[in-house]
């Protein structure tokens, strides 16, 4: 019985093994606070200061390896005890470029709070900006054609955000269709750029410019008709006459009545 159960515990041990290795970027610099997870498992652990990880995994794993602002990576363990794994940067998400006041800036190097409105989001909401700009930005609110970002700041001042259209401070709001993209600055960063104007937040417009290619043309319309409710029953010709003329009878004085005058 003994026996038994020291060769079923060595039957477990061996069905395992550990696998230590090291995490880089594309630069060969260690990354700190990888996911390191074998496939289909719970099982898992986070590379140290050095990039470094030690995982106890079963035959055939396959690892998974995810960090934010890289593609994650699948490596097959196989005979393997050391793995050396480097990541590689997802451009999609890091070269996002976002327009800020002094030019534009990738997405991933912001600190400030900047939102993002999607162009077709302004085609879908007839009207121009504003429209859009409701319900699609938090902290925005739109009532009577007049904008708030994030409150009224003054009781007396104007509280209206400032519109920065091509880098032109109070620019001619452009047609929905030729906004390329729509930011808004939401907090002091934009009064670091754009001084006491930008109190009130900021809205930056970039419009669309010409591309390569073969000449593209797109038409917008918009139809409405209306009727009334109800119509009113209007007097004729005559009717109004003799109204009138009793109107301008009963006006007048009874010295006038009585000339017939």
């Amino acid at each position: 019985m003994l026996l038994c159960i020291v060769f079923g515990s060595f039957s477990l041990y061996a069905q395992s093994k550990m696998v230590r290795g090291t995490v880089t970027d594309a630069g060969g610099a260690p990354l700190i606070g990888v996911n390191v997870v074998e496939k289909g498992t719970t099982n898992g652990n986070i590379t140290d200061l050095e990039g470094n990880f030690l995982l106890n995994v079963s035959p055939g794993a396959v690892l998974q390896f995810s960090y934010v602002g890289y593609v994650s990576q699948e490596t097959e363990v196989k005979d393997q005890t050391t793995i050396y794994v480097r990541m590689v940067e997802d451009m999609e998400i890091i070269d996002e470029v976002v327009v800020v006041g002094y030019g534009t800036q990738k997405k991933a190097d912001l600190t400030s709070a900047i939102s993002i409105l999607n162009p077709a989001e302004v085609l879908k909401a007839p009207g121009g900006v504003e429209n859009a700009l409701q319900g699609n930005i938090a902290g925005v609110n739109v009532s009577g054609g007049k904008i708030r970002i994030r409150g009224t700041s003054s009781i007396t001042g104007n509280t209206d955000p400032l519109w920065v259209v091509d880098g032109i401070i109070d620019g001619n709001i452009p047609n929905d269709d030729e906004i390329e993209s729509i930011q808004v600055l939401k907090d002091a960063a934009s009064a670091a750029i754009y001084g006491v104007r930008g109190a009130n937040e900021v809205i930056v417009i970039t419009t669309k410019r010409g591309t390569i290619g073969s000449p593209r043309v797109n038409f917008n319309t918009y139809i409405g008709t209306g009727s009334p409710a109800k119509k009113l029953k209007m007097l004729g010709a005559y009717d109004y006459t003799v109204y009138a003329n009793e109107l301008f009878y009963n006006a007048a004085t009874p010295e006038a009545r009585a000339d017939g005058t």
